[in-house]
């Protein structure tokens, strides 16, 4: 359930980074 968590801060991050490089363009 650990490892789930782990992943999903992971995705959240992608996207946070998505999101920002988007607002940059």
């Amino acid at each position: 359930m650990r490892k789930h968590v782990k992943l999903d801060d992971s995705l959240r991050l992608q996207i946070i980074e998505e999101h920002l490089s988007g607002s940059s363009k």
